[in-house]
């Protein structure tokens, strides 16, 4: 006899058991990151195991509760663990990538310094902020036509927020920390308004790893997510407000809009299901006074917070906080974007996004007012949606608005599905199907505009230079462009390195326009070291054009998947000088399976100390002249091959050995064995 379905009330306690499991893993887990240094702060370990052994108890507890879930003090516990570990974490960090890891982060503070010394932000260049805050390269924000963004891109609360502590002396990782509390507040307001069955959703969330990198590495999302989760809680129940309470949620709502651009996307939705929701019975004038009460207040707040720089310098301030979607960024995300920005496909026309990200916000708007009220637990989590179908959809884009709609989800009224007439009406089913068809249909011509572009320049990567055995990076790349437009273009260069841009690359061979047809052949220079790629990763060239605003990238560029190991791979005592050494060469394919190929010039380097000492030590390899590297040999059918080293005299430091696969046809190095220091001593050595 089949067992009968399981009982619902057991469904939902195994579901909050594996919920707390889940949190409780995560505190193990996060005991586990402390292990890399606990060299340099011992204590760490007290963390790791009072950490690994909450967790246990956590877990065991869910286990052993009827309902799922452990004692409430336990849940409070778990939350003081879970911030507790975080912030420590980070505080090991800060130490070690001391650097801000975004140049928003860096702008923003570079602004309040301005603040603070009575300068308006938005009519100052940015740029001193790299070095101040050593911003890396790699993050520096492009312009298509290959210019760094140096202009303040964000309402001024992002700032503004770092102004007192700043007047108070406190400027050293002060944006950093201020993110890490903002992030800490925000969990504990979360987990405080959420329902009981969710607070471990709320734990998880807070510790994952996607999350966690953001606030220390310098995402200013989190500074908007406690205003913002005070915006949406309860939403629904505005129009019940009276008195200073009905002030709370819109005020918060604007101070959101004033520390990012993200939470502007929310506003009209909240807006509209205000309007939807305010009154069942269908009162136009009590729908419309909720709405527009809370826009209004929303709004003031926004101005409020922004109005002495809108005063000092409009143009300036409308530049800034617009900057996103008229500086002509080079796109890149995880949306739709990623086809023309990976794949090739489309990205002639990149202004084709941002109609493309208007017909996905109507659409949204439309099915949001379509589907109401069963769209209200979704009224943060849709304007993520929209991002999906910007140019831009970095990934904070997504994961910062997650806490927000959990908590905007669980604290609204149960939608009572009784649609009022003109919604059952013939006429009214007739008018959403057309407004659905039509939003939809919208979306979708769109995106195959957006798509269907081709882009303007053909790529081929022809050949690739490497800068040195230690590192094996590549430095220069030789391609070849060939203009498919009528038009004469201005291309930049950058190198895709996963899913994100370098700096601009260097032209030192090449004409800096194309004419309509012409073909051209290019190398082109990395900028600075982060802008190398490593020999042993793919990667794509990327050429960006300001007129017409569009991006074309080559095929990828597939390293050999051939290794290269020699043995022994370590040498672990002192070795006599002349007596003979034998390094075996082995080439094998990614899976460390050897590769049977006879005849494959393998070169064997020497190195350490200076050139001078290395020709004193009298190092002969395979009976070579004292001194010469590198030596080559070619493999035998087993695809190995022998290098029998002997040193003459002493040497002071040790002596590297490496053996090397080089193309000669593209003229760069692409497999680079282990290097083995050996040092030796005079005389016999005993065993």
């Amino acid at each position: 006899m089949m067992p009968g379905p399981p009982d619902r009330s057991d469904a939902v306690v195994w579901a909050a058991r594996t919920a707390w499991c889940l949190a409780g893993i995560s505190l193990v887990w996060w005991a586990s990151e402390f292990f890399p240094s606990v060299d340099t702060y011992p204590w760490l370990a007290l963390i790791q195991v009072s950490a690994t052994s909450f967790g246990l108890v956590l877990i065991a507890a869910s286990w052993m509760s009827r309902d799922g879930s452990p004692p409430p003090i336990l849940g409070w516990l778990a939350l003081t663990a879970s911030m507790g570990v975080f912030v420590v974490w980070c505080w090991v960090q800060l130490p070690i990538h001391p650097a801000y890891g975004t140049d928003e982060l860096a702008f923003d503070q570079y602004a309040g310094q301005l603040v603070a010394h009575g300068h308006n932000p938005y009519a100052h260049s940015m740029a001193p902020a790299w070095g101040l805050f050593h911003v890396s390269q790699y993050v520096v924000t492009h312009s298509l036509d290959g210019s760094a963004i140096t202009t303040l891109s964000y309402p001024s609360l992002s700032f503004l927020l770092y102004v007192p502590f700043l007047l108070l002396g406190w400027s050293t990782q002060l944006a950093q920390v201020i993110n890490i509390a903002a992030w800490v507040v925000a969990i504990a307001m979360g987990y405080f308004l959420v329902p009981r069955t969710v607070k471990p959703l709320v734990l998880v969330l807070g510790l994952l790893t996607v999350n966690t990198s953001f606030a220390p590495g310098g995402v200013t999302d989190t500074l908007y997510l406690p205003l913002l989760i005070v915006a949406v809680y309860r939403w629904d129940r505005f129009p019940e407000w009276f008195g200073w309470r009905s002030w709370v949620a819109p005020v918060a709502m604007g101070l959101a809009l004033s520390v990012k651009q993200t939470p502007w996307l929310v506003l009209p939705f909240l807006a509209l299901g205000l309007y939807l929701d305010a009154d069942p019975k269908g009162d136009g004038r009590a729908r419309l006074r909720a709405a527009w009460t809370y826009l209004w207040r929303a709004l003031a707040a926004f101005l409020a917070i922004n109005l002495v720089f809108i005063a000092a310098d409009p143009m300036a301030w409308m530049r800034g906080v617009l900057a996103p979607s008229l500086e002509n960024l080079v796109p890149q995300g995880q949306g739709w974007s990623a086809l023309p920005t990976v794949m090739g496909v489309g990205g002639g026309n990149l202004v084709a996004f941002t109609l493309l990200m208007a017909a996905a916000l109507i659409c949204a708007l439309v099915l949001f007012v379509v589907a109401y009220p069963r769209t209200k637990a979704v009224v943060v989590l849709i304007p993520a949606l929209v991002f999906l179908f910007a140019a831009r959809s970095q990934p904070n884009y997504f994961v910062m608005l997650a806490l927000p709609a959990i908590v905007a989800a669980c604290s609204v009224r149960t939608p009572q599905i009784q649609l009022p007439a003109w919604r059952t009406a013939l006429w009214g089913t007739i008018r959403r199907r057309v407004a659905v068809g039509g939003s939809v249909g919208l979306v979708i011509a769109a995106l195959v505009v957006a798509l269907a572009w081709p882009p303007p320049l053909s790529l081929r990567i022809t050949s690739v230079y490497t800068s040195n055995s230690r590192s094996f990076s590549i430095n220069r790349i030789g391609l070849t462009a060939t203009n498919r437009t009528s038009q004469t273009v201005h291309p930049a260069f950058f190198v895709k390195i996963g899913g994100s841009l370098t700096a601009p690359w260097i032209v030192t061979t090449g004409p800096a326009s194309l004419a309509p047809a012409q073909e051209a052949r290019y190398v082109i220079q990395a900028p600075n070291a982060l802008a190398q790629q490593s020999g042993y990763g793919g990667f794509q060239v990327v050429a960006t054009t300001p007129s017409p605003a569009a991006m074309s990238v080559s095929a990828p560029y597939k390293p050999t998947y051939w290794r290269l190991h020699v043995y022994p791979n370590a040498v672990n005592r002192p070795v006599g000088t002349g007596a003979p050494i034998t390094f075996v060469a082995q080439i094998v394919d990614q899976f460390d399976v050897p590769i049977d190929r006879a005849g494959v010039p393998v070169y064997f380097t020497v190195s350490g100390g200076t050139l001078r000492a290395l020709q004193r030590a009298g190092i002969t390899v395979n009976n070579s002249p004292g001194g010469a590297t590198p030596i080559v040999a070619t493999t035998n059918a087993q695809g190995t091959t022998r290098f029998t080293v002997t040193v003459a005299r002493s040497s002071l430091t040790p002596i590297n050995f490496q053996a090397t696969l080089f193309d000669t046809r593209l003229r760069s190095a692409y497999a680079f064995s282990e290097v083995v220091p050996v040092v030796f001593v005079a005389g016999a050595v005993g065993p």
